[in-house]
C-alpha cells in the first residue's frame, strides 16, 4: 500500500516502438483513464515525460491520483497511486482489470 493509498501495479505487453507507446499516452490516457473509471470525473490529467519514464496527476471525484510509467522495448510499466480511502469507493481489483484493459487496447 503506498503513503495514500492502496497501490496498483501492471506491465502491459506492447510490440510498437517506446517512442510510438509515448505518444499514444500523451494523445489518449485522459479519455483512457475516463473509460476505465466511468463513475468517476477525471479531470486535471498532466503528464510529464524524461525519456521512457513519465509522471501522471489527475483528479478523480475530486481526490488526487499519482502515478507513473516506464516504458521498454515490450512493456510499459505502470504504478497508480490511489488516495487514501479509495478501496472504500472503488473495487481496486476491477479499477486494476479495466486500467490494464484500456491500456492494452491503446497499444495493441
Amino acid at each position: 500500500m503506498g503513503f495514500l493509498g492502496p497501490d496498483m501495479r501492471m506491465n502491459i505487453s506492447h510490440r510498437l516502438s517506446p517512442t510510438e507507446v509515448i505518444e499514444r499516452l500523451q494523445a489518449q490516457l485522459s479519455a483512457k483513464m475516463q473509460t476505465a473509471f466511468p463513475q468517476a470525473q477525471i479531470k486535471d490529467l498532466r503528464q510529464q515525460w524524461k525519456g521512457s519514464t513519465g509522471t501522471f496527476s489527475c483528479t478523480a471525484d475530486g481526490r488526487d491520483i499519482k502515478g507513473t510509467m516506464s516504458v521498454n522495448a515490450t512493456t510499459l510499466a505502470v504504478e497508480v497511486d490511489l488516495p487514501f480511502g479509495a478501496s472504500m469507493v472503488i473495487d481496486v481489483d476491477t479499477a486494476k482489470r479495466n486500467v490494464e484493459s484500456e491500456l492494452s487496447t491503446l497499444l495493441a
